[in-house]
């Protein structure tokens, strides 16, 4: 009989804009346990795309089990191969995650360095303006007056930049720990992939010894205890995946607030032509 079992897939690793969208939208699939190994298919087929994704794209038949009462599997078997490229990929994208991280936190300085010369311009400004208005000098009252309604609206957009910066820092944090946990997933993954292989030739074997079946029942639980220490880490990947997600939608809306700060000066200008 077969059981099926629904689980979630690994995205693909192939860039930011890839792996940022499409590990916020993770797949299901659908796991067969005591399944046939007879004809599996060939790792390599043409068929297969160019590049498999963490996920269970390519996967192999799951392990016969060798007592009817023997529990399902609960995750995809899959080649080992297959897992090593995906491996490959998360190691791959974690330098450029921690890149991303620190170039967005040298943004965020230099953008309060910006902010923090603006105030300064406009406390400047503000004096002046006092002091014309000592004199009653309306003419340049006016004047300096709309000059310090422009330079409140461009604080206001540099205080937007400023957001923006500091959310790209947080959604790189984001990015470069779900690389991590994903790194972390995929070699327990690899691990379990292995002793699955070496159940699996076990179980094949002509004339097993009364030693051999202790050996294989050992494996199989180990197998068991792996395949428990896999799906926690896909748990954490999938937490780690909401958290990038978040962080993304808080950038998209402060991105959102420096148009309208934008379209503020703009307006402001118009008003005063």
């Amino acid at each position: 009989m077969t059981h099926a079992k629904t689980v979630r897939r690994w995205p693909r690793f192939t860039g930011w804009p890839v792996a940022a969208g499409v590990a916020l939208c993770l797949g299901t699939g659908t796991v067969h346990a005591q399944q046939s190994l007879q004809n599996p298919p060939p790792p390599n087929s043409e068929a297969s795309p160019p590049a498999a994704s963490p996920t269970a794209t390519t996967t192999a038949p799951a392990m016969q089990t060798p007592e009817p009462n023997t529990p399902v599997l609960v995750v995809d078997m899959r080649w080992e191969a297959d897992i090593r490229r995906d491996v490959d990929a998360a190691h791959d994208l974690q330098p450029r995650a921690q890149a991303d991280e620190r170039k967005a936190g040298g943004d965020v300085t230099q953008s309060k360095v910006n902010l923090e010369i603006k105030r300064k311009e406009l406390d400047a400004l503000k004096d002046q303006l006092s002091l014309v208005k000592k004199q009653g000098n309306q003419s340049e009252f006016a004047t300096l007056d709309r000059e310090r309604g422009e330079e409140e609206l461009r604080i206001k957009l540099l205080e937007s930049y400023v957001a923006v910066r500091e959310s790209q820092v947080e959604l790189a944090r984001a990015r470069r720990q779900l690389a991590d946990t994903s790194l972390l997933a995929l070699e327990s993954e690899l691990e379990m992939s292995k002793k699955r292989t070496a159940w699996q030739s076990m179980t094949q074997q002509s004339g097993a010894t009364a030693a051999s079946a202790q050996d294989i029942v050992s494996l199989q639980v180990n197998i068991r205890s792996d395949e428990r220490r896999v799906l926690q880490a896909m748990k954490v990947r999938s937490k780690q995946a909401e958290e990038v997600a978040e962080k993304d939608s808080q950038l998209i809306d402060r991105q959102l607030g420096v148009l309208e700060a934008d379209t503020a000066i703009q307006q402001f200008g118009t008003r005063a032509h």
